[in-house]
C-alpha cells in the first residue's frame, strides 16, 4: 500500500508549532483544536527544540518515563 509512495503524499503541509514555554494545556488545546497527533515545539530562534505528541503528554501525566 505505502510502496512507491512519498511521505509529501501523507503529511500536513502546514505545521503546527509552539513554543519551548507553551504550557501543557496549550500544547493540548493545540492538538484538539488542529486535530493533529503531534506539535513541533520551536526554541527562541525559530528553529525546531524537538516534536511533542499526544502519547508524550499520556506519558507525562501518568509519570511514564521513556
Amino acid at each position: 500500500v505505502f510502496e512507491g509512495r512519498k511521505v509529501e503524499s501523507a503529511m500536513t503541509a502546514q505545521a503546527v508549532t509552539v513554543g519551548l514555554d507553551a504550557s501543557l494545556w496549550h500544547v493540548a488545546g493545540a492538538l484538539l483544536d488542529e486535530r493533529v497527533g503531534a506539535v513541533a515545539v520551536l526554541d527562541g530562534d525559530r528553529r525546531l527544540a524537538g516534536i511533542i505528541s499526544y502519547v508524550d503528554l499520556i506519558r507525562h501525566l501518568l509519570g511514564v518515563r521513556h
